[in-house]
């Protein structure tokens, strides 16, 4: 069986590789990216081959790039693949959580292992279903 394709996007090299070790112990297959360049590139070859991507995991704080700006470069990918937000900031309170909503997951910084899983299981077992009806644990 065919390992599932997980994009995860951070410059912080910490919180990228401690996703990218998570989800690879749990048998994922991982492209670990750090910039916006880097992750159009490696969506476009992921849509085109025979392993599209199953989720997308997205670090929020990056440098040079506001939040609003991460959301807006992912609206185009929003229809086709899931995607988890990892943040250092609570959902609520945060002044762009209406935003935030149309992400299909939403994790904060500190997270524990077992809620990244469950999280990315939920995500790749609902598929693009999860847009015709939400999850029990939506956003």
């Amino acid at each position: 069986m065919q390992r599932k394709n997980i994009i995860v996007i951070s410059d912080d090299l910490n919180t990228g590789r401690s996703v990218a070790f998570i989800l690879e112990a749990a048998q994922f297959e991982i492209s670990l990216v750090s910039r916006l360049k880097e992750f159009a590139e490696v969506m476009s070859r992921s849509q085109q081959s025979e392993n599209p991507p199953a989720v997308l995991v997205i670090d929020l704080e990056m440098p040079g790039i506001t939040e609003a700006g991460w959301l807006s470069a992912f609206d185009q990918f929003k229809d086709q693949v899931p995607i988890l937000a990892i943040n250092g900031y609570p959902l609520n309170g945060n002044p762009l959580a209406k935003r935030f909503r149309k992400l299909d997951g939403y994790l904060e910084k500190p997270f524990d292992a077992r809620l990244l899983l469950s999280q990315i299981r939920r995500l790749t077992a609902n598929g693009k279903r999860r847009r015709n009806s939400r999850s029990a644990n939506p956003v």
